[in-house]
Protein backbone atom coordinates (compact mmCIF):
# COMPACT_ATOMS: atom_id res chain seq x y z
CA UNK A 1 0.00 0.00 0.00
CA UNK A 2 2.53 2.05 0.69
CA UNK A 3 4.45 1.88 -2.76
CA UNK A 4 1.30 2.68 -4.28
CA UNK A 5 0.61 5.71 -2.39
CA UNK A 6 4.33 6.99 -3.67
CA UNK A 7 3.76 5.82 -6.90
CA UNK A 8 0.28 7.96 -7.32
CA UNK A 9 1.89 10.97 -5.55
CA UNK A 10 5.24 10.69 -7.83
CA UNK A 11 3.00 10.11 -10.62
CA UNK A 12 0.91 13.30 -9.74
CA UNK A 13 4.34 15.01 -9.42
CA UNK A 14 5.80 14.03 -12.35
CA UNK A 15 2.02 15.35 -14.60
CA UNK A 16 2.55 19.02 -12.29
CA UNK A 17 5.84 19.34 -13.60
CA UNK A 18 5.45 18.89 -17.21
CA UNK A 19 2.67 21.32 -17.51
CA UNK A 20 4.42 23.69 -16.03
CA UNK A 21 7.30 22.87 -18.04
CA UNK A 22 4.95 23.23 -21.08
CA UNK A 23 4.09 26.81 -19.35
CA UNK A 24 0.63 25.51 -18.68
CA UNK A 25 -1.32 26.84 -15.27
CA UNK A 26 -2.02 24.39 -12.89
CA UNK A 27 -4.87 24.49 -10.40
CA UNK A 28 -5.21 22.27 -7.12
CA UNK A 29 -8.63 22.74 -6.26
CA UNK A 30 -8.72 24.30 -3.15
CA UNK A 31 -5.44 24.36 -2.68
CA UNK A 32 -3.64 26.65 -4.77
CA UNK A 33 -2.44 27.85 -8.29
CA UNK A 34 1.16 27.22 -9.48
CA UNK A 35 2.28 29.12 -12.52
CA UNK A 36 5.23 29.59 -14.62
CA UNK A 37 6.37 33.42 -14.51
CA UNK A 38 9.36 35.26 -16.10
CA UNK A 39 11.84 37.82 -14.57
CA UNK A 40 12.48 40.37 -15.96
CA UNK A 41 16.20 41.16 -16.94
CA UNK A 42 18.30 43.21 -14.63
CA UNK A 43 21.75 44.55 -14.53
CA UNK A 44 24.03 42.32 -11.70
CA UNK A 45 27.61 43.71 -10.55
CA UNK A 46 30.41 41.39 -9.86
CA UNK A 47 31.96 43.02 -6.01
CA UNK A 48 35.35 42.22 -6.65
CA UNK A 49 35.28 43.91 -9.73
CA UNK A 50 34.12 47.47 -8.85
CA UNK A 51 32.50 49.64 -11.80
CA UNK A 52 31.83 46.64 -14.24
CA UNK A 53 28.03 45.63 -14.98
CA UNK A 54 26.46 42.58 -16.80
CA UNK A 55 22.75 41.58 -17.66
CA UNK A 56 21.53 39.24 -15.94
CA UNK A 57 18.75 37.48 -18.67
CA UNK A 58 14.93 36.71 -18.02
CA UNK A 59 14.37 33.48 -16.33
CA UNK A 60 11.39 30.95 -15.42
CA UNK A 61 10.18 30.83 -11.79
CA UNK A 62 7.20 28.70 -11.08
CA UNK A 63 5.14 31.16 -8.43
CA UNK A 64 2.09 29.30 -6.26
CA UNK A 65 -0.85 31.56 -5.08
CA UNK A 66 -2.91 29.65 -2.15
CA UNK A 67 -6.01 28.89 -2.51
CA UNK A 68 -8.96 30.71 -0.55
CA UNK A 69 -9.61 27.29 1.72
CA UNK A 70 -5.90 26.63 2.38
CA UNK A 71 -5.45 30.31 3.31
CA UNK A 72 -8.68 29.87 5.79
CA UNK A 73 -7.09 26.39 7.11
CA UNK A 74 -3.45 27.21 7.50
CA UNK A 75 -4.88 30.30 9.22
CA UNK A 76 -6.64 28.56 11.47
CA UNK A 77 -4.45 26.11 12.76
CA UNK A 78 -1.90 29.22 12.91
CA UNK A 79 -4.11 31.45 14.58
CA UNK A 80 -6.87 29.92 16.37
CA UNK A 81 -5.72 28.48 19.06
CA UNK A 82 -2.62 29.01 21.56
CA UNK A 83 0.69 27.48 19.77
CA UNK A 84 1.60 26.39 22.97
CA UNK A 85 -1.05 23.91 23.60
CA UNK A 86 -1.92 22.85 20.17
CA UNK A 87 0.45 19.86 19.21
CA UNK A 88 -1.28 19.33 15.71
CA UNK A 89 0.17 23.19 14.56
CA UNK A 90 3.96 21.70 16.10
CA UNK A 91 3.77 18.92 13.99
CA UNK A 92 2.57 20.98 10.85
CA UNK A 93 4.97 23.47 10.89
CA UNK A 94 7.69 21.83 12.79
CA UNK A 95 7.48 18.61 11.76
CA UNK A 96 7.93 17.11 15.53
CA UNK A 97 6.69 17.51 18.86
CA UNK A 98 8.34 19.58 21.53
CA UNK A 99 7.51 20.26 25.09
CA UNK A 100 10.40 22.91 25.59
CA UNK A 101 9.07 26.61 25.69
CA UNK A 102 5.53 25.38 27.24
CA UNK A 103 4.88 23.13 24.52
CA UNK A 104 2.17 20.28 24.71
CA UNK A 105 2.38 16.35 23.59
CA UNK A 106 -0.48 14.09 21.96
CA UNK A 107 -2.04 12.22 25.24
CA UNK A 108 -0.91 8.85 24.36
CA UNK A 109 2.75 10.26 23.89
CA UNK A 110 2.74 12.36 27.54
CA UNK A 111 4.53 9.91 30.42
CA UNK A 112 1.79 10.75 33.04
CA UNK A 113 -0.57 8.56 30.75
CA UNK A 114 2.16 5.82 29.68
CA UNK A 115 0.59 3.52 33.26
CA UNK A 116 -3.12 3.90 32.08
CA UNK A 117 -2.32 3.04 28.64
CA UNK A 118 -0.41 0.16 29.80
CA UNK A 119 -3.46 -0.78 32.10
CA UNK A 120 -6.49 -0.81 29.38
CA UNK A 121 -4.46 -1.35 26.23
CA UNK A 122 -6.25 -4.40 26.61
CA UNK A 123 -9.32 -3.32 25.69
CA UNK A 124 -8.15 -2.88 21.77
CA UNK A 125 -8.45 -4.75 19.18
CA UNK A 126 -7.36 -4.80 16.06
CA UNK A 127 -8.64 -5.78 12.96
CA UNK A 128 -7.57 -5.56 9.28
CA UNK A 129 -10.72 -5.10 7.50
CA UNK A 130 -12.91 -2.21 6.65
CA UNK A 131 -16.02 -1.22 8.96
CA UNK A 132 -18.71 -2.66 6.41
CA UNK A 133 -16.78 -6.13 6.91
CA UNK A 134 -16.46 -5.71 10.83
CA UNK A 135 -20.08 -4.46 10.88
CA UNK A 136 -21.25 -7.10 8.81
CA UNK A 137 -20.82 -9.79 11.94
CA UNK A 138 -22.03 -7.69 14.51
CA UNK A 139 -25.92 -8.47 16.09
CA UNK A 140 -28.37 -5.97 15.74
CA UNK A 141 -28.71 -2.94 17.64
CA UNK A 142 -25.31 -3.83 19.31
CA UNK A 143 -23.05 -0.87 18.55
CA UNK A 144 -23.72 2.54 20.05
CA UNK A 145 -20.66 4.74 18.78
CA UNK A 146 -19.22 4.69 15.47
CA UNK A 147 -16.26 6.83 14.36
CA UNK A 148 -15.63 6.68 10.94
CA UNK A 149 -12.85 9.79 10.56
CA UNK A 150 -12.55 10.71 7.10
CA UNK A 151 -12.50 7.60 4.85
CA UNK A 152 -16.16 8.18 3.50
CA UNK A 153 -14.52 11.15 1.40
CA UNK A 154 -13.31 8.36 -0.81
CA UNK A 155 -15.83 6.00 -0.92
CA UNK A 156 -18.41 5.35 -3.87
CA UNK A 157 -22.24 5.55 -3.46
CA UNK A 158 -22.39 2.05 -3.53
CA UNK A 159 -19.60 1.78 -0.75
CA UNK A 160 -21.42 3.86 1.42
CA UNK A 161 -24.58 3.30 0.96
CA UNK A 162 -23.27 -0.41 1.86
CA UNK A 163 -21.43 0.94 4.86
CA UNK A 164 -24.53 2.81 6.33
CA UNK A 165 -27.08 -0.30 5.96
CA UNK A 166 -24.75 -2.25 8.61
CA UNK A 167 -24.41 0.84 10.58
CA UNK A 168 -28.36 1.32 10.51
CA UNK A 169 -28.51 -2.44 11.48
CA UNK A 170 -26.19 -2.65 13.63
CA UNK A 171 -27.15 0.38 15.82
CA UNK A 172 -28.34 0.58 19.41
CA UNK A 173 -31.56 3.26 19.58
CA UNK A 174 -29.44 6.61 20.14
CA UNK A 175 -26.26 5.25 18.68
CA UNK A 176 -23.90 8.05 17.75
CA UNK A 177 -21.97 8.40 14.19
CA UNK A 178 -19.10 10.94 14.13
CA UNK A 179 -16.98 11.59 11.00
CA UNK A 180 -14.91 14.62 9.75
CA UNK A 181 -15.04 15.57 5.61
CA UNK A 182 -12.29 17.70 3.79
CA UNK A 183 -15.21 20.08 2.77
CA UNK A 184 -17.63 21.55 4.91
CA UNK A 185 -20.95 20.17 3.39
CA UNK A 186 -22.81 16.66 4.77
CA UNK A 187 -21.46 14.40 2.05
CA UNK A 188 -24.29 12.00 2.71
CA UNK A 189 -27.28 13.64 1.31
CA UNK A 190 -28.20 12.33 -2.28
CA UNK A 191 -25.68 9.73 -1.83
CA UNK A 192 -27.20 7.11 0.48
CA UNK A 193 -31.02 5.94 0.32
CA UNK A 194 -33.33 8.02 2.20
CA UNK A 195 -35.06 5.69 3.99
CA UNK A 196 -31.49 5.15 5.41
CA UNK A 197 -30.54 8.21 6.28
CA UNK A 198 -34.25 9.11 7.66
CA UNK A 199 -33.29 7.25 10.46
CA UNK A 200 -30.78 9.61 11.55
CA UNK A 201 -30.83 13.55 13.30
CA UNK A 202 -28.20 15.76 12.06
CA UNK A 203 -26.86 17.72 15.09
CA UNK A 204 -25.71 20.17 12.38
CA UNK A 205 -25.31 23.32 15.12
CA UNK A 206 -23.24 20.85 17.19
CA UNK A 207 -21.41 19.41 14.16
CA UNK A 208 -20.39 23.37 13.64
CA UNK A 209 -18.93 23.71 16.71
CA UNK A 210 -17.33 21.05 17.38
CA UNK A 211 -15.30 21.76 14.24
CA UNK A 212 -14.82 25.18 15.18
CA UNK A 213 -12.48 23.17 17.97
CA UNK A 214 -10.75 21.14 15.96
CA UNK A 215 -7.23 21.73 16.33
CA UNK A 216 -5.76 20.02 13.93
CA UNK A 217 -7.31 22.55 11.25
CA UNK A 218 -7.59 19.91 8.48
CA UNK A 219 -11.10 19.07 7.58
CA UNK A 220 -13.82 21.37 6.25
CA UNK A 221 -16.36 19.87 8.65
CA UNK A 222 -17.13 17.92 11.69
CA UNK A 223 -19.99 16.19 11.72
CA UNK A 224 -22.59 14.35 14.40
CA UNK A 225 -25.33 11.97 13.57
CA UNK A 226 -27.64 10.52 16.10
CA UNK A 227 -30.29 7.01 15.74
CA UNK A 228 -33.29 8.35 16.70
CA UNK A 229 -35.64 5.90 19.04
CA UNK A 230 -38.14 3.66 17.24
CA UNK A 231 -41.63 5.61 17.39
Amino acid sequence: MQSQVFDVVQRTLDHITEALSRGDTVELRNFGVLEVRLTRPRVGRNPNQPGSSFVIPPRATVKFKAGKVMRQRVEKLACSFPINENYFARQAFGRGYSVSEGGSLPPYLDSKHFDAIRTRCNRVSVRHESMTQFLSRSPNRSVNAFVLLDAQDWMSDQQLTDLWREINRSAAPGARVVFRTAADERLLPGRIPDEILDAWTYHEAQSRALNDRDRSSIYGGFHLYTLDAPA
